[in-house]
């Protein structure tokens, strides 16, 4: 499971009869460490794909009987698949310097759709030539 693990583990906990403790006061960080290492972009792409996004969403849903349409889904969807894209903001910030389009056009962020989906797709065929 790549995505909602923090969640899953909860609802287990209290479906066995364990105490989930929650701190309202709490302030919670998220540190990610960029920009990543060449190595780590392998791993990376697979961990994030779409793929790996889709089968964690769906097994969360049927695990815990959740509606196709459940907010958790899109959001957390929308959440992977923008966190996929980190490792492309330096590429992002090159491209936007040298060519004419706005940050959320329809040419730019297709542009950035295709070399998303050509990076994971050899990434992901890689790492899977080695497992």
């Amino acid at each position: 499971m790549s995505l909602g693990e923090k969640v899953d583990f909860c609802l287990s906990v209290r479906a066995v009869g364990g105490t989930i403790y929650f701190e309202p006061a709490s302030t919670v960080i998220y540190v990610f460490p960029v920009p990543l290492e060449w190595y780590d972009l392998p791993y990376f792409f697979l961990r994030w794909s779409d793929a790996w996004n889709k089968t964690s969403l769906n097994h969360f849903q049927q695990k815990w009987g959740l509606a196709k349409d459940a907010k958790f889904m899109s959001i957390g969807y929308k959440w992977a698949n923008r966190h996929r894209l980190v490792p492309l903001e330096p590429i992002q910030n090159w491209l936007l310097s040298l060519l004419p389009w706005q940050l959320h056009s329809k040419t730019y962020l297709n542009f950035r759709g295709f070399i998303e989906s050509v990076l994971t797709r050899i990434f992901v065929k890689r790492k899977r030539q080695k497992i």
